[in-house]
């Protein structure tokens, strides 16, 4: 009996942290951008700083290594919150009359008026690399080049717990078309994937969710030619230019958490700063070397696309109507009158814009100890980026209108009723009559659209890393090392007062690294 009170209170606590979690307000980004995989600067250096900084070089050395890596997410709450808020969303329908005031609401998916479910959100990025490096000095000068080829992967997995199907209630008549339409979708999941086109409803183009997608590619070209102002037995210091061709994929919005390989096509250029110095020595078999690398680096203007929400209200102006490129639109003719086409808005608020961005900087700071052939790197690696700037994104003016849950024809005709106060959440169908822009329609314009809300925040990061690897022939013009290594990656947190605080990626990841280096 003590066992079953057990089980019941367990139950009692799940089922209440789930009623409590749908109750949080909802807020977040359209856009998340990771830190390229091109961009590592503790994968640059570890296990081949003997080979690409030689002591007293009078000629020409050369160095070539290739990294195969593994990455993948954790804390997958974290992702989840940056584009909701929370990793557990209500949705139920404008006929559920218990409906929560958080819940989004279902008729805008193409699920059925009295639909109820409770989804859990688990977004997931997964990296395949193959880092290829290469580097070329002459006395103290020095070029090398990295082409990181990249498979990359992002899913956002849905686990549903539909209360409701209301398979057996349609769309009333007039409601999506002239007649009453069946629901197309029996779960969100489903609905989110954007597969089928209801009534006079166009199916879902931009922002699809669920669906598994994977890129592949070159994470662009890095380039750097410098040299060394100070080299010896006790330390050493360069300086050197920097410049990163894209050669990775562009951002659509096709998918809410889409594949991106490399930078999303910024052409970089900065300089950046290596240097080492020996702290213990013993015998001439050990030693103890703290190095330091540091990449400064400035994205010049491209262009992507990006899903804008729509601007909010008062308080709610930054943050924004949130969600609302979700919500039903109606389009117009040039005359004025609904044309018989109705759209999820981001069908038409996902479009080009030009987007730059000020400052990135990685920066690596490792302790480097070796007996005789082995060797132990360990160190730190941070890594910051300045907010996104986006240019203002174009819209047509008088074409598109909220429908929310305004019926779209009446009386055997289209009619132009819209509801342009409607938000993701939405109404019971009952309110109608209380919601409607009178007169109809309101026009959605240009500057409504939402700006803030497609550009990624300020975003850092924390990694802790280590490489253990042995060298061969060090007596011979020609020498090899092989290793391992593995790190832990931690989002960096912004203040609780700004709107979606965990604007990065916690990943893990394992590599191995060979090289073959001579003179």
């Amino acid at each position: 009996m003590k066992k079953k009170y057990i089980v019941l209170a367990a139950c009692g606590f799940t089922i209440g942290f789930q009623i409590n979690a749908v109750f949080v307000a909802l807020q977040g980004q359209t856009f998340f951008s990771p830190r390229s995989q091109g961009t590592d600067a503790a994968r640059d250096i570890v296990g081949w700083h003997e080979a690409i900084n030689p002591v007293d070089k009078q000629g020409w050395y050369h160095a070539g290594a290739i990294t195969p890596v593994y990455e993948r997410s954790f804390r997958l709450n974290q992702i989840a919150e940056y584009f909701c808020g929370t990793r557990l969303l209500g949705i139920s329908g404008s006929e559920v009359a218990t409906r929560k005031d958080t819940d989004l609401l279902a008729d805008y998916f193409g699920l059925s008026p009295k639909f109820q479910s409770v989804v859990t959100i688990k977004p997931q990025m997964q990296n395949i690399i193959a880092d290829m490096a290469w580097y070329s000095g002459y006395k103290n000068f020095f070029i090398s080049v990295h082409a990181p080829i990249t498979w990359t992967k992002a899913v956002v997995d849905l686990e549903e717990n539909p209360f409701d199907r209301a398979c057996s209630t349609p769309f009333p008549a007039d409601y999506m078309d002239f007649q009453s339409v069946v629901a197309p979708y029996t779960c969100f999941s489903a609905a989110v994937k954007g597969t089928r086109s209801y009534g006079q409803v166009e199916r879902l183009m931009s922002g699809k969710i669920g669906a598994p997608a994977a890129k592949w590619g070159c994470a662009d070209l890095h380039i750097n030619v410098g040299s060394y102002a100070i080299t010896n037995e006790r330390g050493r210091f360069g300086i050197m230019a920097r410049l990163v061709v894209p050669t990775g994929n562009r951002p659509t919005s096709s998918f809410l958490f889409e594949p991106i390989v490399g930078n999303g096509k910024h052409v970089e250029l900065g300089f950046g700063i290596t240097g080492g110095s020996l702290l213990w020595e013993q015998d001439g078999e050990q030693r103890l070397d703290a190095l330091i690398d540091a990449n400064v680096m400035h994205f010049f203007k491209t262009h992507q696309k990006r899903s804008f929400d729509l601007i909010g209200t008062g308080t709610w102006q930054r943050v924004g109507n949130w969600g609302s490129r979700y919500i039903l639109a109606k389009k117009f003719n040039a005359d004025g009158n609904y044309s018989g086409v109705t759209l999820p808005l981001i069908n038409v608020t996902t479009v080009p814009v030009d987007i730059r961005i000020t400052i990135q900087v990685d920066m690596v700071i490792m302790l480097a100890y070796t007996y005789k052939e082995l060797g132990i790197d360990l160190g730190y690696d941070g890594w910051i980026r300045s907010k996104e700037h986006i240019s203002c994104p174009p819209f047509p003016e008088k074409t598109y209108a909220l429908k929310g849950i305004q019926n779209v024809t009446g009386f055997g005709e289209l009619i132009n009723t819209t509801q342009s106060k409607a938000t993701i959440n939405g109404n019971l169908l009952s309110e109608q009559a209380l919601v409607v822009d009178m007169p109809s329609p309101v026009f959605i314009r240009q500057r409504d659209l939402n700006v803030y809300s497609a550009e990624a925040p300020l975003a850092y990061s924390h990694k802790i890393f280590c490489h253990i690897y042995k060298n061969w022939y060090q007596e011979c013009p020609v020498q090899a090392n092989l290793g391992m290594g593995a790190f832990v990656e931690f989002e960096g947190q912004l203040p609780n007062c700004v709107q979606t605080n965990r604007s990065s990626l916690s990943q893990w990841g394992i590599w191995l690294k060979g090289g073959v280096s001579y003179s």
